[in-house]
């Protein structure tokens, strides 16, 4: 992590909100504003590595005609990710076969747990699956 004060881990779910039709996509605000501030230097932004992967798949299904150009951008932005290894895997492994989420899912909150900050999620199913107590908050 860089000298910042504060990480968050952020899923796909909050990142495609930069990207998915700005003007309908709800939350679309609230996650502009978590970017603004990583961009002034108060926030560190986490993603496992695997996140251009599930980015990229939803870009190439929802927005075929740009995908490339949206998955570069957000490539450009120099997100902090966290590599994985085996401790990482086991973890993710654990955490998706304990409340029943993709291993993708599961990865985010596996970061947030190893770096001990909040992840934070647009995905109210996902957010539902999971017990009180986690360093989950829903993006509001």
């Amino acid at each position: 992590m860089s000298g910042r004060s504060e990480a968050i881990v952020l899923d796909a779910s909050v990142i495609l909100k930069w990207v998915l039709d700005a003007e309908t996509e709800p939350g679309h605000a609230a996650a502009n504003h978590l970017l603004e501030r990583w961009q002034q230097g108060e926030l560190d932004l986490l993603v496992p590595s695997l996140w251009l992967y599930e980015v990229g798949n939803i870009l190439c299904l929802k927005r075929p005609a740009d995908a490339s150009a949206a998955l570069s951008a957000l490539w450009d932005l120099g997100l902090s990710e966290v590599p994985f290894g085996r401790g990482l895997i086991q973890r993710t492994i654990k955490l998706a076969q304990s409340y029943g989420v993709t291993f993708y899912d599961a990865s985010y909150l596996a970061v947030a747990e190893e770096k001990e900050v909040v992840l934070v999620t647009a995905d109210g199913k996902f957010y539902r699956r999971l017990p009180a107590g986690l360093p989950v908050k829903l993006l509001e």
